[in-house]
């Protein structure tokens, strides 16, 4: 199943793709894919077919401002954003095939800090952090787009506590299994901030961590992208 799909989101209407396998019986698990700053749900597709065809029904969606969806970035804020994605959890999670209490998350980049932050909002099965980013609590309410970039970068650079960033304490607080995914060389995305996400996991014993060899931020050569689907499958084979 590859169907076409929208649902609102604030004043928005959000464009999306239900990805599943054909004539279930029994409920599935799902997965929910959040795609990065300024990208769209169109490099997800594949790799959301790929998580299907182990059984679970994956919903790929362009937040606000994104892709085919509403919304100009100019006036868009992470609240706005985290916003965009309990809408598209709470319409997969209501999809007559879907078992409501078995829902992962898949979140890249800017992605990966939704999710964590989504972790606080709604019950989440397991989730999947490729590339988190990171970004300092205040100014939550300011357009992503007007934000500092240099600023941002330094900050990324820092060694944090959990308590010193929400998305950090949601992780902190989260108590399913992280599968934590880095780029060898992430010119976006250090290494302090993986480490931070890493370390803010109350128990490291729900906690995988997978680099991706000679891959930049972007995963831009062919073979970088599918070390990340081989690397989705494999997680996903094994959740439920």
């Amino acid at each position: 199943m590859l169907k076409s799909v929208s649902f609102p989101s604030n004043n928005n209407m959000l464009q999306g793709t239900l990805i599943g396998p054909e004539n279930l019986d029994i409920p599935a698990s799902a997965v929910l894919f959040i795609h990065g700053w300024t990208s769209s749900e169109q490099g997800y597709i594949m790799r959301a077919q790929a998580v299907s065809q182990l059984g679970h029904c994956c919903l790929t969606f362009n937040m606000s401002g994104h892709g085919t969806s509403d919304g100009s970035l100019e006036n868009l804020t992470r609240e706005d954003h985290l916003a965009d994605c309990i809408m598209a959890f709470d319409f997969l999670a209501n999809q007559p095939k879907v078992n409501k209490e078995s829902i992962h998350i898949v979140g890249s980049s800017y992605g990966g800090y939704l999710a964590s932050l989504l972790t606080t909002k709604r019950k989440v099965a397991s989730l999947v952090l490729r590339a988190p980013a990171l970004y300092p609590d205040n100014q939550f309410n300011v357009p992503t787009l007007h934000l500092i970039q240099k600023d941002i970068q330094i900050y990324r650079q820092r060694n944090l506590m959990y308590q010193d960033n929400k998305a950090l304490s949601a992780l902190h607080e989260y108590t399913g299994k992280v599968l934590l995914i880095e780029s060898e060389h992430d010119n976006d995305v250090p290494k302090s901030t993986t480490s931070n996400f890493a370390q803010a996991i109350s128990d490291q014993h729900r906690l995988m961590r997978v680099v991706i060899p000679g891959a930049d931020h972007r995963l831009s050569e062919p073979q970088w992208n599918q070390f990340f689907i081989d690397t989705l499958v494999s997680w996903f084979s094994k959740q439920s």
